[in-house]
């Protein structure tokens, strides 16, 4: 099993609600906040409004991921009998869960693999030290006639050339081939690059990347905390509009393994 990870970036719509209901009497609505959010993010920010609304706060939201991940999402409330009710469906099916969940002592998970998350379980590759945030600029430079170099500082953003995941299993990569629903990287374009799943994504999706860093997930471009929110996360460039560029076999005469290559992913400067 190896680590690393793609979480895109998905927008939360104001009035999106959840009801919870623990140590009995009725259920209470639970609002969660407009904005943009990662599985991790949405994850984190689900569990502080259930604990902030509906007391006792032992609620906890998990998102399994590393070198051992399912990529599926348990919901609990720790000693408690609970239940919990996705008014605005859509807060659910983000993260697995197609249905509302009953009354019950023990922790939920969701059927489904979280939306806007793929795990490719290979080994990941890049050009450069994943936790660079290699700059590249618009600068330009003149060498006059006696030798003197002028430079005129321009733009700047970062880049990371080469991703490439040599050895994706086939349910990570095809979609009749998985085995968790939507958890693989053609499930995950649908959803993040193309609009043609979940309506919370948008054409061409940010995202975070994990690389496996000695064993631990490690954000891509770490050094400057470039993927702190979608205006920063990475963006393909050029866009991915052909499954077939970016998704080979890794042996022509096998299809059990794929390789799956990007060229170039980018982030604001």
């Amino acid at each position: 099993m190896f680590g690393g990870r793609f979480e895109a970036f998905f927008t939360v719509p104001s009035a999106t609600t959840v009801a919870a209901t623990n140590s009995g009497g009725t259920a209470t609505s639970v609002s969660l906040t407009a904005g943009s959010y990662t599985p991790t993010s949405y994850c984190a920010h689900l569990a502080a409004r259930l604990n902030a609304v509906r007391t006792p706060a032992t609620w906890t939201v998990s998102l399994s991921t590393g070198q051992s991940g399912t990529g599926l999402v348990t919901i609990d409330c720790v000693g408690e009998t609970w239940a919990l009710t996705f008014t605005t469906a859509a807060a659910g099916t983000v993260i697995g869960f197609t249905g509302n969940i009953g009354s019950t002592t023990d922790p939920s998970t969701g059927t489904q693999n979280a939306r806007g998350l793929w795990m490719p379980d290979c080994p990941f590759m890049v050009e450069l030290d994943p936790k660079m945030a290699p700059k590249v600029t618009d600068s330009r430079g003149t060498e006059g006639p006696t030798g003197i170099i002028t430079t005129y500082k321009g733009t700047s953003k970062y880049v990371h050339k080469q991703i490439r995941f040599s050895h994706v299993t086939q349910a990570r990569a095809i979609k009749h081939a998985e085995t968790t629903t939507y958890a693989s990287l053609q499930s995950w374009l649908d959803d993040t690059q193309y609009h043609d799943g979940h309506t919370w994504f948008s054409v061409g999706s940010r995202f975070q990347l994990y690389a496996d860093y000695n064993g631990t997930d490690t954000i891509v471009g770490y050094e400057l905390n470039t993927n702190t929110g979608p205006t920063y996360g990475w963006g393909f460039s050029p866009a991915i509009s052909d499954f077939s560029d970016h998704v080979k076999r890794a042996d022509a005469g096998y299809l059990g393994m794929w390789s799956v290559d990007f060229p170039r992913i980018v982030s604001r400067g």
